[in-house]
């Protein structure tokens, strides 16, 4: 039975994984999508998109750093998760910093009338 508990763990620590890698790296393609490219942005989007895009950004910034931290939690026992979890660790990291960096950078040099 044991054996059979710590494959499926290891499953669903592959699964895990593998869901973090995911939507980070399609949340940060649509950022940078949707900062890069105007008209792709303006005309295939629906306003109701947009707000929801808006919110899933500022959401999963904060999210995804604390599902990270709590995956580090989980699975510091075992020693071959490193690699992994520094994979994941470093792209939440990613989209973190590009995230609020850009929001940040968009608030003070917006001009306001």
């Amino acid at each position: 039975m044991e054996s059979g508990k710590m494959t499926n763990d290891t499953g669903f620590r592959r699964y895990s994984h593998l869901a973090v890698r995911t939507v980070t790296l399609l949340t940060m393609a649509d950022f940078v999508l949707v900062m890069s490219n105007a008209p792709y942005y303006s005309q295939t989007i629906t306003t109701l998109f947009r707000m929801l895009t808006s919110y899933w950004y500022v959401v999963s910034s904060v999210a995804l750093p604390i599902y990270v931290g709590f995956e580090v939690w989980w699975m510091r026992k075992a020693k071959v998760e490193n690699r992994p979890l520094w994979i994941d660790a470093t792209l939440v990291f990613t989209w973190f910093v590009l995230f609020w960096v850009v929001l940040i950078y968009g608030l003070l040099h917006r001009p306001f009338l």
